[in-house]
């Protein structure tokens, strides 16, 4: 049995003109997230040609949001990397002191 019990909350936010009904546990988050979105939809009908469609545009803001998401993953990732080698090599040259705990 669990020793805590997570409540979502529903809320109404307002994404790219539309409302949303939405569940969280984490509005602050939610708030940024949904300012994120809407941010990339305002920015992009900005760009695009009068006519293109509102799916269209989702598609689009989805994809540089993806786009930003890989991009943060993979920088996290060599990140992780050179510090695993950073500590691998410290680890030899520790060894290589070979200092005794007599």
């Amino acid at each position: 049995m669990c020793d805590y019990l997570i409540m979502s909350k529903s809320v109404i936010k307002l994404v790219g003109g539309q409302e949303f009904a939405l569940r969280t546990d984490n509005e602050t988050m939610l708030d940024s997230v949904v300012d994120e979105v809407s941010s990339y939809l305002a920015n992009l009908k900005k760009t695009v040609p009068q006519n293109t469609t509102a799916e269209r545009i989702a598609v689009m803001a989805s994809l540089n949001i993806a786009e930003n998401h890989y991009i943060a993953r993979e920088k996290l990732k060599a990140e992780h990397d050179f510090f695993c080698q950073e500590l691998d090599s410290m680890c030899d040259f520790l060894e290589g002191l070979n200092i005794s705990r007599d």
